[in-house]
């Protein structure tokens, strides 16, 4: 209500709807709109914002904006859109590190926005390129000095297990366990970092699903536990698919 009443003032008070503090206002009620569960109308006020903000060149803000509306148009197949918001938020990035920002915090958004592409690429059927982009994040990961826990901790976690779904996607189970199980020794140098907790709980349904798919079914219903646990402690955002996973596995026993 707080944000409905500061942008009707807005308006009151002169401001256009194409300027900068009406839009930001916008993208706030829209991630607002995301997290209540109002995906449609998020996505239907994020679109104007990210026009404007690309317009504009408001690289600040395109970011921002496409933090929250990209996972808005991958969730709903709409991936050559995602793709182009994703490429042009890189784009953005790039331009904002020229101009002398925050380095660190900038490579960061960049390895997070690129690991999203890659993800669309996958979901496209383009493992390929997937593959390559998650490649790319991952020496760049690797290439950072270790300084304790940070935004960073276990990104490189996360990207070798999309890497795994990759590889699993282009039939290649035997690299997809490799790749999990390197993400697995990542996670449990953090134990207790939420970020480390859910990717391990996520890499361990995703060896869960290998064993399954090899047959391997005591094996499968070892790590869908262990998922689960781990997922039940830590909160993550698994725990139904890992339930109905398990319910699935027991009822073909």
């Amino acid at each position: 209500m707080f944000l409905l009443r500061a942008l009707t003032q807005l308006y009151k008070d002169g401001f256009a709807e194409h300027s900068s503090v009406v839009q930001e206002t916008v993208l706030r009620l829209a991630t607002a709109a995301d997290k209540m569960g109002e995906r449609q109308a998020a996505e239907q006020m994020l679109q104007g914002v990210w026009t404007n903000a690309v317009k504009e060149k408001w690289d600040g803000m395109v970011p921002r904006v496409a933090r929250v509306l990209g996972p808005l148009l991958t969730a709903h197949g709409a991936y050559e859109e995602a793709v182009d918001v994703y490429g042009m938020t890189v784009q953005a990035l790039r331009r904002l590190e020229v101009g002398g920002g925050d380095i660190d915090a900038l490579h960061l958004d960049t390895a997070n926005i690129v690991t999203s592409l890659a993800e669309v690429f996958a979901l496209k059927g383009d493992c390929t390129s997937a593959e390559a982009l998650l490649s790319g994040v991952l020496v760049d990961i690797r290439a950072r000095p270790s300084e304790g826990v940070n935004a960073w901790t276990c990104l490189d976690a996360v990207v070798m297990l999309d890497l795994a779904q990759v590889c699993e996607k282009s039939e290649r189970p035997g690299e997809s366990a490799a790749w999990a199980n390197s993400a697995l020794k990542v996670t449990r140098e953090h134990r207790g970092v939420w970020a480390c907790d859910n990717c391990e709980s996520h890499t361990l349904f995703h060896l869960g699903k290998l064993a399954e798919a090899a047959s391997n079914r005591d094996s499968a219903h070892v790590f869908y536990s262990r998922a689960l646990d781990l997922a039940r402690r830590s909160n993550t955002g698994n725990i139904e698919q890992i339930k109905e996973s398990i319910k699935k596995l027991n009822e073909n026993d």
